[in-house]
């Protein structure tokens, strides 16, 4: 194929394994594809996308999920049904002036939960209420039957009802209820926790764990085990890290294929390179 350029964008960005992942996928695949990172806030989003028409993909962490929700709709972009409903974009594929809009966050969690092999929870327990929050709480149910309640823990209670809009459309039956992030140290405890907090917050939070075995999802990866984890058994517990290599095999099927269900050639084989290149 022509020679690509792609990146990820966001802030803080220092830390992000996505170049060493996506360019792990790319030597795996015999593409001779560059893939970078930058530095960009949200005021900056904009001005970098028309700046640098070289690109051309981009992934993005946050906080720039919205604003790119907002991009896109902006420039007419073709937005695909799990990134509208949630107006969370996490991958943006540019042809010229043509935009293609994608959350691949959602794939993340779900095989992330179905490789640990997470027993259908009753009760799910969210940490934040971010655009995070929202992928995080559409993965889990639509992955799993018979959830039964969802409590949101966040401080701000607005976006924690947007979060919660999901149980009505994903679980019916289901309850929601927002609680102040500090009311988590005593709830009872859920079947599965899940975090979405930054990892500098969530050291300093409390959280209740149930008596019988509970499971922690952890959107964090670095460091890992994380302060918060600990309070879980170790086979209880998922490293954010499963997410983010699960989202970005979807990005490289997008950026290979066009199409985030299309499975990559020897794709078995590209995966474990992407693994390897977080060792």
């Amino acid at each position: 194929m022509v020679d690509k350029q792609f990146a990820v964008l966001g802030s803080p960005i220092t830390g992000s394994k996505s170049p060493a992942i996506h360019s792990a996928a790319y030597n795996a695949l015999s593409l001779d594809w560059q893939y970078g990172r930058h530095e960009v806030d949200s005021e900056g989003f904009r001005a970098f996308v028309e700046a640098n028409q070289q690109l051309s993909g981009l992934s993005l962490t946050m906080p720039l999920k919205s604003v790119a929700y907002e991009f896109a709709l902006g420039h007419e972009a073709e937005i695909d049904p799990t990134a509208r409903r949630l107006q969370s974009v996490n991958t943006l594929v540019r042809n010229g002036d043509v935009f293609r809009a994608f959350n691949t966050d959602v794939y993340g969690v779900t095989e992330a939960l179905r490789t640990a092999e997470v027993p259908n929870p009753a009760t799910v327990a969210i940490l934040g209420s971010g655009a995070t929050s929202r992928s995080v709480l559409m993965g889990v149910l639509t992955y799993f039957e018979g959830v039964e309640r969802v409590n949101v823990f966040a401080r701000n209670a607005d976006a924690a009802a947007e979060t919660l809009t999901l149980v009505s459309d994903f679980a019916a039956d289901a309850e929601g209820q927002w609680l102040p992030l500090e009311a988590a140290a005593d709830f009872g405890g859920a079947d599965l926790t899940c975090n979405t907090l930054p990892a500098d917050i969530a050291a300093d939070v409390e959280v209740d764990v149930p008596l019988s075995d509970g499971w922690f999802f952890d959107v964090s990866y670095n460091p890992w085990p994380s302060q918060l984890s600990l309070a879980w058994s170790e086979p209880n517990r998922i490293s954010g890290l499963e997410m983010l290599l699960n989202q970005a095999l979807a990005q490289v099927r997008i950026f290979v294929n066009g199409d985030p269900s299309l499975a990559l050639p020897d794709e078995g084989h590209v995966f474990a390179a992407m693994r390897a290149a977080c060792q």
